[in-house]
């Protein structure tokens, strides 16, 4: 399996253009599947650079319904109208960031892409099988505390007014690979710790690699205290025994701890960089 990181926060390559979002693009055997869009057409001057040819991905899906995740798919879906992407149903309705000084921001979804002629946009159940070796999935497993910054992420309610997010909308992607278990994530929203949990619970181990972002973001104060959340999932993460490949919402000082008290554990994966498991 190949994995090529079109878009992310952060680079080591030149020519490569980053953005706050994240876009995979993984080849395994027949398989060629675009994982998220980033938030604009950023990702397609990366694919360019990278020298890789979209026209042979043969599904897209989409993570959860915000923005740095969808943005690209209207010119996506513009270019190669005849690939279907797969999303789940709420994922379409509006979402909000909670600015502060009463400042609700939208968040959600391009609504030009609903818009758009012949687009196949394909609606997932809890569980959906995409391929014989891949599945999407939701998990409703709680073992353990959601992000702390979901705490500002917002859904309407059916009374028009402004509710936390049950991030009902994430899914995540499971492929089989050789003998292999690897987890594709967007942002976690649902926590790290619950995603790879629901894994553990059907299949009775860990996945074997874990790539995407965990939603952590964390930003040292000037005592050098880490936050609890942070200093459990780093005992979590390495318990599983999975080998990390982080990136986005995960934040750089976030990954500088964990790599701290993971070590070759987990790594990086910038713009334009590839994965090869």
């Amino acid at each position: 399996m190949k994995i090529n990181v079109l878009i992310d926060n952060e680079t080591r390559m030149p020519g490569i253009i980053t953005e706050h979002g994240l876009s995979l693009l993984i080849e395994d055997e027949d398989q060629r599947i675009l994982f998220d869009f980033g938030q604009s057409e950023a990702y397609y001057n990366n694919v360019v650079q990278m020298k890789i040819d979209l026209s042979s991905v043969c599904v897209a899906v989409i993570s959860h319904g915000h923005y740095d995740h969808t943005g690209g798919a209207l010119r996506f879906a513009s270019d190669y109208p005849m690939v279907p992407i797969f999303v789940r149903e709420n994922a379409l309705l509006p979402r909000f960031a909670d600015r502060g000084k009463q400042i609700m921001e939208y968040i959600g979804m391009p609504k030009d892409l609903l818009a758009l002629e012949n687009l196949r946009l394909i609606q997932t159940d809890e569980v959906f099988e995409l391929s014989e070796r891949a599945i999407l999935f939701s998990t409703n497993v709680a073992d353990f505390p959601e992000p702390e910054g979901n705490s500002k992420l917002f859904e309407k309610g059916l009374a028009g007014n402004y509710i936390r997010d049950a991030f009902a909308h994430e899914q995540n992607l499971l492929v089989h690979t050789g003998n292999r278990r690897v987890l594709f994530c967007g942002c976690a929203h649902r926590g790290i710790a619950n995603i790879m949990q629901w894994v553990y619970n059907q299949y009775g181990a860990f996945p074997d690699d874990v790539i995407g972002g965990f939603h952590l973001r964390y930003q040292p104060d000037a005592s050098l205290s880490v936050p609890q959340e942070l200093q459990d999932i780093a005992r979590f993460l390495k318990h599983t025994g999975s080998q990390l490949y982080t990136m986005h919402c995960t934040g750089l000082p976030a990954f500088q701890y964990l790599k701290r008290m993971l070590g070759d554990q987990i790594e990086y994966a910038f713009a334009g960089s590839t994965i090869e498991i």
